[in-house]
């Protein structure tokens, strides 16, 4: 897999294929993503928030993104760029 090189204030949402990807993560590895958190992530996609990257932690497969439904933890890949 390779980093999805997110720049902070990068604007980005929640897709049917990156929530597909949060769930198969929560198969593979019992700690992340939890249940509460595609519970959470699953409401900003049904909203289609558009969040923000505020933060990226080396080497770059990390980040922080505040939607206005609160702020997560992601991977690079469980979000897409903001299409429109």
């Amino acid at each position: 897999m390779s980093i999805i090189n997110w720049k902070v204030g990068d604007k980005v949402v929640v897709t049917e294929n990156s929530l597909e990807t949060m769930k198969n993560g929560n198969r593979s590895i019992n700690v992340y993503p939890s249940d509460s958190y595609l519970k959470n992530i699953k409401r900003v996609f049904e909203k289609k928030e558009v969040g923000e990257v505020t933060n990226r932690f080396d080497p770059g497969y990390e980040m922080t993104v505040k939607f206005p439904s609160g702020s997560f933890h992601m991977k690079d890949n469980y979000v897409e760029k903001k299409p429109w």
